[in-house]
């Protein structure tokens, strides 16, 4: 049996997210935290905000945390992207 494969060794080794138990943050917020860094957030009210590090926060926008939550989209339609690129 290989090392991985024996839950007493690594119990939360392919858990991502709010299924790994020491998680301290779920889907919901960390799309919240990665909508409210696309508006210009401080990492330091956000990890206030949601009682993490900022080092957290620093890892959820550059995409090292919590990959697998989508970024947020644009709030502007094709029209006005067409419009900002002329």
């Amino acid at each position: 049996m290989k090392p991985d494969e024996r839950s007493h060794e690594y119990p939360t080794r392919y858990r991502y997210g709010a299924q790994n138990p020491a998680a301290k943050l779920t889907e919901a917020q960390v799309a919240e935290i990665k909508r409210l860094l696309a508006r210009g957030a401080g990492y330091r009210f956000l990890a206030q905000r949601y009682g993490v590090s900022t080092q957290t926060i620093g890892a959820i926008a550059r995409g090292q945390a919590w990959r697998h939550v989508p970024d947020p989209l644009p709030q502007w339609g094709y029209e006005e992207c067409e419009k900002c690129s002329k």
